[in-house]
């Protein structure tokens, strides 16, 4: 008994409170439905991680509760989950929460910080250090996880709820908010404004609190109605803007996610695309798989961008969420698609070809759409909008598909055209008459540097000029 009482009360940065007592030879925190046993793991000398259980067991120098219900502090914001599996190992100073997928624990964890809903299996720490690990269970071959955005609406979701009562349970949870005037409801008052038994009540309940619409307390029978369940009945009545924003998660190996709790930001590993507009088409598809998540879904990668029918391959590109636009200082290369006469025989439209000529070494901002139309619920043709920032080039050095070994190629540093800084808006829908890039032919020498316009050649689906010399000609090697 007191060498149970002196590891509780001697484990570094652990704080324990409640009451105990003894099972047989086990060892109870205990403490009650009003008052629920905490565990505080603190960091920097300050709650880090809290655990509310109305029970912990206590073995040797590990602490475990199943279910606890969880909260995560990061820079102010929480992590939170209602109830999973909780791990505290002092021999190793690990800590490890499971995510059982039974009761409570099928819901995700909601990071107010990043603004995710977290799908993830386990959350390894090492109290002393500064990384926290997100990784699938030991032994499972589903390794998937996701990590999707507090705002992100589908109306299959929506009217998949359907199936839980003869109206609409969100619609329902709206009105009960209006008529009582509080997100916090008792049971009996959601009953009450549902006309429906608390038995029936109670099974709804713990349904939507598992899906995030709301938060329940089993033994109080509290019911918070959470932002989500406001803003999917709003999203439906398209009286609000949301996102299609989810980072899926398939690494072949390791963790699906390492947090660093220095710095907040979250890397994401196994990610082969993220959506950023289906009604725009624009498509991230990160190297390697690799996303880091910072707060408030802003995130940084490298790989190709897909927007409408523009492709950029390029490093170091950075999404603003609040925004909507990714900054891109380190383009390679930038590949423009084209509609040509040739007609889809499934469609009956006009098939797509990539333009030979690619524009390289640019610097520019990809506008995803209107910061308030996240969700492209309002079609708007100018978007998306890639502006750059500074010159660009089309260089001459390569045969297309097709050519034969007397076409002649030139030295990129010699002849190119260097495109001035332009906007190119309506990536998804514009018409081929609209391509066009003024800028500098530079010839290396054949004749003086002159200005034109790269227009489309739909004859070889490639970027030219026609230049007029006027009558007098125009002097070569010069």
């Amino acid at each position: 008994y007191k060498k149970i009482l002196g590891f509780l009360f001697k484990i570094p940065n652990v704080d324990f409170n409640g009451g105990f007592k003894q099972r047989g030879v086990s060892f109870i925190g205990t403490g009650s439905d009003e008052k629920p046993a905490s565990v505080v793991i603190n960091r920097n000398g300050k709650p880090f991680i809290v655990a509310f259980a109305n029970s912990f067991a206590i073995r040797e120098s590990r602490l475990s509760s199943d279910p606890a219900e969880v909260f995560i502090f990061l820079n102010g914001d929480t992590v939170y989950h209602p109830g999973m599996n909780f791990r505290f190992d002092n021999s190793k100073r690990e800590l490890q929460l499971y995510r059982n997928k039974v009761g409570r624990a099928k819901s995700p964890y909601f990071n107010k910080y990043h603004e995710v809903d977290m799908y993830i299996e386990v959350i390894k720490w090492n109290i002393d250090g500064n990384m926290m690990h997100l990784e699938p269970l030991i032994g499972s071959i589903q390794r998937n996880a996701m990590f999707e955005s507090s705002s992100f609406y589908q109306a299959y979701r929506y009217d998949d709820l359907y199936g839980l009562g003869y109206k609409h349970p969100l619609v329902l949870l709206k009105k009960c908010v209006q008529q009582y005037e509080t997100r916090d409801l008792l049971l009996d008052d959601v009953a009450h404004c549902w006309k429906l038994p608390p038995l029936e009540i109670k099974r709804t309940m713990m349904i939507l609190s598992n899906m995030g619409y709301v938060r329940y307390n089993f033994h109080t029978n509290m019911v918070h109605v959470q932002d989500k369940t406001i803003n999917y009945v709003l999203a439906r009545g398209r009286k609000i803007d949301y996102d299609i924003i989810q980072f899926q998660s398939v690494p072949n190996r390791g963790s699906n996610a390492d947090l660093n709790l220095d710095s907040m930001y979250m890397q994401i590993h196994g990610v082969p695309n993220v959506l950023l507009s289906d009604s725009h088409n624009v498509v991230l598809y990160p190297t390697n798989g690799e996303v880091l998540l910072k707060k408030n879904r802003d995130f940084d990668f490298s790989g190709v961008v897909v927007a409408g029918r523009l492709e950029f391959f390029g490093r170091d590109f950075k999404f603003n969420y609040d925004s909507f636009y990714i900054d891109m200082p380190h383009v390679d290369s930038m590949r423009i698609n084209v509609e040509v006469e040739k007609l889809n025989e499934r469609t009956g439209k006009p098939e797509m070809a990539r333009v030979h000529t690619v524009i390289q070494q640019i610097a520019g901002r990809l506008e995803v759409d209107k910061n308030t139309n996240k969700s492209g619920k309002i079609p708007v043709k100018r978007w998306p909008v890639f502006t750059s920032t500074g010159n660009s080039y089309a260089y001459y050095d390569k045969r297309e598909p097709g050519d034969d070994a007397s076409n002649i190629t030139y030295n990129k540093e010699e002849l190119y055209f260097e495109l001035d800084p332009f906007s190119f808006d309506s990536l998804d829908n514009f018409q081929n008459s609209s391509i066009g890039f003024e800028g500098n032919f530079v010839s290396g020498g054949i004749f003086e540097d002159f200005r034109e316009t790269l227009v489309l050649n739909e004859g070889n689906v490639s970027l030219g000029f026609v230049h007029k010399t006027g009558n007098e000609g125009q002097p070569i090697y010069g």
